[in-house]
């Protein structure tokens, strides 16, 4: 429904902070809502360079889920 999305549009903002933990639970939290986060491979992918190797780790795990 529009919260979901209003949920993934916050989650996919969180991807691009500064603070590492927040992109790591915002990638986490998209790889748990399945399908309806797919929006969010785009950002996801970009994640796979991330400097901090949780938040690439988080972004490999919410990528496998998408699919």
């Amino acid at each position: 429904g529009s919260g979901s999305k209003t949920a993934i549009d916050a989650l996919r903002a969180a991807l691009s902070h500064v603070d590492p933990r927040l992109r790591l639970r915002a990638a986490t939290s998209l790889g748990e809502l399945g399908e309806e986060a797919r929006a969010a491979l785009a950002e996801l992918t970009r994640l796979l360079e991330d400097p901090d190797p949780g938040v690439r780790e988080a972004a490999h795990a919410a990528i496998t889920a998408l699919h």
